[in-house]
């Protein structure tokens, strides 16, 4: 691709889920006149025991991803940090509301893959904790 134009272009063709839309696209969930879109994120972060954050990413990859993104969907984000802990984690996951995020966490808690996931990264211990934050955008940022 050449241009800015023809990223354009093949961007326009792109369909995205209702939760990640742009203002680009239609859409009737809309959260007040200037048109924001209604979202709930779900920042989390995980610290592992020092030493261990890349098995523990490893045994994510190979038993949680599946499971978690098939009920899920894609995170927003899922990164290690820059600075600060060099033991911590972080995922941004994004729904319509509230209740969006419990109907699909609650499918993830009955998917037996995930149980397991669950189960192993219990047994090898690496995680010592997790802070979870729900965050509402503001509507004096455009977007």
């Amino acid at each position: 691709m050449d241009t800015l134009n023809e990223v354009a272009e093949m961007i326009q063709h792109w369909t995205l889920p209702k939760w990640a839309r742009t203002v680009a696209e239609p859409c009737n969930d809309y959260d007040d006149n200037k048109g924001n879109l209604r979202m709930l994120y779900d920042h989390r972060t995980y610290v592992c025991r020092p030493g261990t954050i890349k098995k523990h990413l490893e045994l994510y990859k190979a038993h949680g991803m599946a499971p978690q993104t098939r009920n899920l969907g894609q995170p927003l984000m899922y990164a290690t940090t820059e600075t600060g802990n060099p033991n911590a984690y972080i995922h941004i996951w994004v729904y319509e509301d509230a209740a969006d995020r419990a109907k699909r966490r609650a499918a993830m808690q009955a998917d037996p893959d995930w149980q397991e996931y669950l189960r192993i990264s219990a047994e090898a211990g690496y995680l010592e904790s997790q802070l979870n934050t729900l965050l509402n955008p503001v509507d004096f940022f455009d977007k």
